[in-house]
């Protein structure tokens, strides 16, 4: 096996692992919220939105029954504080095109990153099976990609081109500055801090 394929088949390992799966209780979010829909409606109340029962979203309007909206009709929505985004990704899907995802960056960062939470399965006495993984969306990309996509390798070479706009940032990038860079072999949470490092200093760039 030459040197080339050898690296290929690792960081392939590597991005394979790189979405923790776990079992986990049910996740759920319930609060005051806001819906924006897809016609540009918005809804205003009491939300319960399940990554167990995603094809519904629960809502309450002050003074009224508890109905149920389909997730399908939603744009985007926010529980106390947490904003749940529509996005489409370049990841393999079977029977959708999107899914909807916590935001993790604020609603008007230019760069934006997103954790993705699949709980599928029958629930055990450990919870559900749980599939947590991340995904960022750079300026006029139509689809956010996992932190993990191989058009982000090497790093300091693909990533630095992609912000060329702040020299700065992509010069330490480039440059492989402390705090600033990614090795073929890189955890989760490594991959995670530096992305969002990026999303930031990008955030205040001149």
């Amino acid at each position: 096996m030459n040197m080339k394929r050898f690296i290929v088949l690792c960081f392939v390992a590597i991005s394979f692992f790189a979405s923790a799966q776990d079992y986990e209780p049910e996740v759920k979010y319930t609060g005051e919220g806001k819906i924006t829909m897809m016609d540009g409606k918005e809804l205003t109340g009491e939300l319960t939105y399940s990554f167990v029962s995603i094809r519904n979203l629960i809502f309450v309007a002050p003074g009224a029954e508890k109905e149920k909206i389909k997730t399908n009709d939603i744009k985007e929505f926010t529980i106390s504080g947490t904003r749940f985004v529509r996005i489409v990704t370049t990841a393999i899907s079977i029977g959708k095109d999107w899914e909807f995802a916590i935001c993790l960056t604020p609603e008007n960062s230019k760069i934006s990153i997103f954790e993705s939470i699949n709980q599928t399965g029958v629930e055990t006495g450990s919870g559900y099976k749980t599939e947590r993984g991340y995904f960022i969306k750079f300026p006029n990309d139509e689809k956010a990609k996992s932190l993990t996509d191989l058009s982000f390798t090497p790093f300091h070479k693909k990533v630095s081109k992609i912000i060329a706009d702040c020299q700065a940032l992509s010069e330490k990038i480039a440059n492989k500055a402390e705090g600033y860079k990614l090795g073929l072999i890189s955890t989760p949470q490594q991959q995670f801090d530096v992305f969002m490092k990026v999303a930031t200093e990008y955030q205040d760039c001149k």
